[in-house]
C-alpha cells in the first residue's frame, strides 16, 4: 500500500470514525430530551395524582360530614316523630303503645321503620296491633310531618279514628280541638263519626243522587 492510500485509508476511518461520534452524539442527545420529556411527564402525573389524592381526601371528609349530618338529622326526626305519635297514643288510650323509630338502608334508600313497643316487646303495628292504635299513630305521623314546614295552616284528613272505639272517640275529637287551636291550625276533615261531626265548627253533608251528581249542604 502506498502513502497516498495509507492516508486516504485513514481519512475514512477518522471520517467514520467521527460519523459515528456525530451519531452517538445525536442519540445521547435525544435520549437526554426524552427522558427530559419523560421526568416532565412523570413530575405532570405526580401532580395530578396528588391533586386526585386531596380530592379523595376532600370527598372522604365530605362523605363523613354528609353521614353525621344525616344521622343528626335522623336522631332529630326519630325524636320528633316518636315523641308527637306517643303523646296522641296516651291522649287516647289508658294503656298506650310506646313508639319507636329505625332509620335503615335497603336498595341505596334510607327508609323509616315504624314500631309499636310495650314493655320489653317490639312488634310491627300492621300485625300486632288493633285499627284504633294505627290510627292515632296515622294522625300523629301526619301531625308530626306537618308540624316540621308548617308550609300552610291546614290539614285535610279522610276518615280519621275511624277504628278507635266509639268510648274514646270523644277524646279523639278533644284532641284535634286541641291542636287547632295550639297551631291555629285549619282542618277540613271527612268523617261518618258523630263525635267528629259533633265537635266541628262547620258541619257540610254531601249526598250524591242516582245520576252520580253530589250535592252539598250546610248542616250547621
Amino acid at each position: 500500500m502506498t502513502s497516498s492510500n495509507k492516508v486516504y485509508s485513514m481519512n475514512s476511518d477518522v471520517l467514520a470514525s467521527s460519523n459515528k461520534f456525530l451519531e452517538a452524539r445525536d442519540a445521547v442527545l435525544k435520549a437526554k430530551v426524552k427522558r427530559e420529556s419523560l421526568l416532565e411527564e412523570i413530575d405532570a402525573k405526580e401532580r395530578e395524582i396528588k391533586d386526585l389524592e386531596k380530592v379523595i381526601s376532600d370527598a372522604g371528609k365530605a362523605r363523613v360530614i354528609v353521614q353525621k349530618v344525616a344521622s343528626e338529622t335522623q336522631s332529630v326526626v326519630e325524636y320528633h316523630i316518636s315523641g308527637v305519635v306517643g303523646l296522641a297514643e296516651s291522649a287516647i288510650f289508658d294503656d298506650p303503645y310506646g313508639v319507636e323509630l329505625d332509620f335503615v338502608e335497603r336498595r341505596n334508600v334510607t327508609e323509616c321503620d315504624f314500631y309499636f313497643t310495650k314493655g320489653f316487646d317490639r312488634f310491627n303495628p300492621m300485625s300486632s296491633a288493633g285499627g284504633g292504635p294505627l290510627d292515632v299513630a296515622s294522625f300523629g305521623i301526619f301531625i308530626a310531618i306537618w308540624s316540621f314546614g308548617r308550609t300552610r295552616p291546614f290539614l285535610l284528613l279522610d276518615e280519621p279514628f275511624k277504628y278507635v272505639s266509639s268510648n274514646l272517640q270523644g277524646r279523639c275529637s278533644e284532641m284535634i280541638k286541641q291542636i287547632t287551636l295550639d297551631h291555629n291550625l285549619q282542618i277540613l276533615m271527612i268523617s261518618h263519626l258523630p263525635h267528629m261531626i259533633d265537635s266541628a265548627d262547620k258541619v257540610f253533608e254531601v249526598t250524591q243522587d242516582k245520576h252520580g251528581v253530589s250535592d252539598v249542604r250546610e248542616v250547621r
